[in-house]
């Protein structure tokens, strides 16, 4: 009696276990969506983030969104008639950034392509003086950036410094 309870019991738990091996075997779970490219550069007085995502369903869509922590931009007062610089320059910055989100839909590869804006949404604080100056952004200065898919959550965080100029209109 007690060899049959032994034998049975082994059965048992090898029949439990058998549907568990099979099947973590048999499927191998799809590659996790992953930002394998990020890069960024100034547009004007934006930061643009250029990225591609992989391993998405295809079809579907996706959400992005950028920020950086930290902004700082240079305002010089120029001469409002003949629309010329003067020499008294200041400087603004922020740690509140503007994101731009954006959607793209996955092509058949399960890959998206795309970019996102962060705006610094710093404005000038009437620093030049006399009837004919404004003051006018001429540099622009983000400091480090984040990229998130809103949908599944991958993220990046890039350190350093990513500066340009903003042509004056």
């Amino acid at each position: 009696m007690r060899r049959t309870s032994v034998v049975l019991a082994a059965v048992t738990a090898g029949a439990l276990a058998a549907p568990l091996l099979a099947g973590s075997a048999g499927a191998a779970s799809p590659p996790a969506p992953k930002l394998t490219s990020v890069t960024a550069h100034t547009a004007g007085s934006e930061l643009e983030i250029d990225f591609v995502e992989r391993n998405l369903v295809p079809g579907q869509n996706y959400a992005y969104v950028g920020s950086s922590p930290k902004a700082i931009e240079t305002f010089q007062c120029y001469r409002s008639s003949t629309f010329t610089p003067l020499p008294h320059t200041y400087k603004l910055s922020t740690t509140v950034t503007v994101p731009d989100p954006r959607g793209y839909t996955a092509n058949a590869n399960g890959v998206v392509k795309g970019f996102v804006f962060v705006d610094a949404g710093i404005v000038g604080r009437r620093e030049c003086k006399g009837p004919d100056q404004e003051d006018v952004p001429i540099h622009v200065t983000f400091v480090d950036y984040q990229l998130v898919d809103l949908f599944t959550t991958s993220y990046v965080q890039v350190q350093g410094r990513i500066s340009g100029p903003i042509e004056p209109d």
